[in-house]
Order: structure tokens, then C-alpha cells, then sequence
């Protein structure tokens, strides 16, 4: 997990190929607005290699974790 973080944290741009656009869950939203205080309802999501793990993020202009998951996202569009 910390390995892709810190890829996400040094790559040059994002979102990079094979990163997703998904719709957070109502239970993912609803932590996210807990630890956050803001309502989140999209991100684009990162699966950790070797792992059924995925790391939520927004691409700002400082990177911002989200969370971490162990369902597969589905992919907008």
C-alpha cells in the first residue's frame, strides 16, 4: 500500500492510465465526509499491485488520499 502511495505522491501527472473514475459507495462517502468534513462523491481510483486492495484519490493540485478499499471500484462511463 505504501508503495503505490508513493507513487501516486510522485508521479507527474494524474490520473495515469489504468487509474479509474468510480462513484464512492454511501458508506465510503459517508467515512470520507466523517474524517474530512466534505462531502466526496467521486474520485479516481488506484489498485495496489499483488493486492485486492484500491486507493481513492483526487488528482488536485496537492495529491489527496482518500481512502482504501478492498471492493473493486466501478468505473464511470
Amino acid at each position: 500500500m505504501g508503495s503505490t502511495a508513493g507513487v501516486l505522491a510522485g508521479a507527474e501527472s494524474l490520473p495515469a492510465p489504468g487509474d479509474v473514475e468510480s462513484l464512492m459507495s454511501a458508506r465510503e462517502a459517508d467515512l470520507v465526509e466523517r474524517l474530512d468534513g466534505r462531502r466526496v462523491l467521486s474520485a479516481w481510483v488506484r489498485r495496489v499491485k499483488g493486492r485486492r486492495l484500491w486507493v481513492w484519490y483526487l488528482p488536485r493540485t496537492d495529491l489527496e488520499l482518500l481512502i482504501v478499499t478492498r471492493v473493486p471500484p466501478v468505473p464511470l462511463g
